[in-house]
């Protein structure tokens, strides 16, 4: 998931990937799998069955609103002052927002189990904390992940991206520590790469962490190499609750802080999100809302053009194997 491309960056993967920033696509299947690697209970398997039924708890706020996602964050599925249209009419990569399929196995080894799980989708709009990584296009993303039952994990993540120079794909990787305090609380840390090949300017790093209890998660991502030398600070805070009729609500607000002035005379700006999914017929659609507080002209002056950070309306279906 990321912006480093205009100058800045990207859930996902390990934020959600949200408890890290990139994890936004695929952490939620992390802390699924460790659900069940442990004594496998009726409510306890009941709880991961449910949440395997919204695209939401498998995300983020990165990039779940992370990625990448992400969230990091997470970071629920898109985030970007005018409105950008979706329509059905729109082939594959570009209609759908997430459509995505997971595989996943547990290994046992004389050092405990191994859960692995792999996951590919498609997304209208590849966007990380609120700005679009493919100048408003669809993207093909997807990833693998490796957990030891203790909590300890080890993943990479790809898609597409788009900004105007050499790069046409990212690569995530990502090596982290998560576990449950207790039924409800639980914490993530861990470490994560982002690479652009063919601009390796780009590449940036980030060490993320965050804390969740009863749906709220609170989280931040720290990079000393942004740019090459710029320091970032990315924190936010999710929410995330089941509402009546089997529909899940999912809401984010995070401010991106650099060291210098990035935006004319400021160096920060914020982004958030709301977003709704429900299961109809076996599948996980999804609507998510989400926005920042940049400007037309900071925009243009961060990422090259004003509407790359713009309200964005995304439209999401999912399949899970």
């Amino acid at each position: 998931m990321s912006c480093a491309p205009f100058g800045i960056t990207l859930r996902a993967s390990a934020l959600q990937k949200s408890a890290g920033p990139c994890q936004a696509c695929h952490g939620g299947w992390l802390q699924a799998l460790k659900k069940l690697a442990k004594p496998l209970k009726t409510d306890a398997f009941l709880e991961v069955a449910r949440d395997m039924q919204s695209p939401f708890s498998l995300l983020p706020s990165c990039c779940r609103l992370t990625r990448r996602a992400t969230e990091f964050p997470a970071p629920p599925l898109g985030n970007t002052t005018m409105l950008k249209k979706l329509t059905l009419a729109t082939a594959a990569a570009s209609a759908v927002t997430a459509s995505s399929f997971a595989f996943a196995e547990t290994l046992s080894s004389p050092v405990g189990d191994f859960d692995v799980s792999m996951n590919v989708g498609l997304t209208s709009d590849y966007i990380f904390r609120g700005i679009s990584q493919t100048q408003g296009n669809g993207a093909i993303q997807g990833g693998l992940d490796v957990a030891h039952e203790n909590g300890l994990y080890i993943g990479t993540w790809a898609s597409n991206v788009d900004f105007g120079g050499d790069a046409s794909v990212e690569f995530d990787y990502y090596l982290g520590f998560g576990n449950d305090i207790t039924e409800n609380i639980s914490y993530d840390l861990g470490w994560i790469k982002y690479d652009y090949p063919g601009e390796s300017a780009l590449n940036f790093s980030e060490y993320y962490g965050s804390l969740s209890a009863y749906g709220l998660t609170v989280g931040a991502a720290y990079s000393d190499d942004f740019g090459g030398s710029d320091t970032t600070l990315y924190s936010y805070v999710s929410y995330e609750y089941a509402l009546p009729y089997d529909v899940g609500l999912a809401l984010q607000y995070g401010k991106y802080d650099f060291k210098d002035a990035t935006f004319g005379n400021d160096d920060s700006y914020n982004d958030w999100s709301i977003g709704l999914s429900k299961t109809l017929v076996g599948l996980d659609f999804g609507l998510t809302y989400s926005d920042t507080s940049l400007s037309g002209s900071e925009c243009a002056g961060f990422v090259g053009k004003d509407d790359y950070c713009d309200a964005t309306l995304v439209v999401s279906v999912s399949k899970t194997l």
